[in-house]
């Protein structure tokens, strides 16, 4: 389920209905806070387009967007390497998002990071640097020419930009989506934004059937 941050605020998807089709969004803090705000943006929208209907019950949190991106890379790295130990898994991923692991200590998570392993078959066991190359290390490309090669991480595409402080900075290729990373020495170091748009598959697919899509380690 998509999750929208505005200000600090973060809102996941309640409904989407009438003509032309809207989005109606819901406060995450609903069940926790009692939070009773909503807000709204068209289907085919941004995240600019966003308009609030209710107020909020309860402070901003700025580092949210960094907890909710902390939180689902945990996820995916413990479904996919089971038999790394969760505490390595944590403590590997809470360089890259220090603030969502100062929050979000180990020992209140715990059980989470323990179901999610156990929900999958128990895979060969993986070396500390192995799990550091396949959280960190190794990116997909897609080539082109015309605007220069595009990263792939997480099944989403990046557009490079620019250098900002001997990082590499590279934006979402969609124009509407905000989302962005930042690259250092083979390292994404930090994640920015969520993706507005589902995981583009299909345009991956047609860029491998192409013989576009290539691998590489990320300097």
């Amino acid at each position: 389920m998509p999750r929208y941050i505005v200000d600090g605020f973060v809102f996941h998807v309640n409904i989407t209905k009438g003509k032309p089709p809207m989005i109606y969004l819901r406060c995450l803090e609903y069940k926790r806070l009692g939070c009773h705000a909503r807000a709204v943006m068209p289907s085919e929208g941004s995240i600019q387009d966003i308009k609030l209907n209710k107020p909020h019950n309860h402070p901003p949190d700025f580092a949210a967007e960094e907890k909710i991106i902390f939180m689902r890379e945990l996820k995916e790295v413990m479904t996919k390497q089971p038999n790394v130990a969760p505490r390595t898994v944590y403590a590997t991923l809470s360089e890259m998002y220090p603030n969502a692991a100062r929050e979000t200590p180990f020992d209140s998570i715990r059980h989470k990071l323990n179901r999610w392993r156990r929900q999958v078959a128990r895979l060969p066991w993986l070396r500390f640097s192995d799990l550091v190359s396949c959280c960190l290390g190794i990116f997909k490309f897609i080539r082109n020419p015309s605007t220069g090669d595009l990263l792939i991480t997480q099944e989403q595409v990046y557009r490079f930009v620019q250098i900002v402080k001997e990082k590499k900075l590279w934006k979402c290729y969609k124009a509407a989506c905000a989302a962005k990373c930042y690259t250092n020495n083979g390292k994404v170091v930090l994640r920015m934004g969520l993706h507005n748009h589902d995981i583009p598959r299909r345009y991956i697919n047609e860029k491998r059937k192409e013989g576009k899509v290539f691998k590489q380690k990320l300097t």
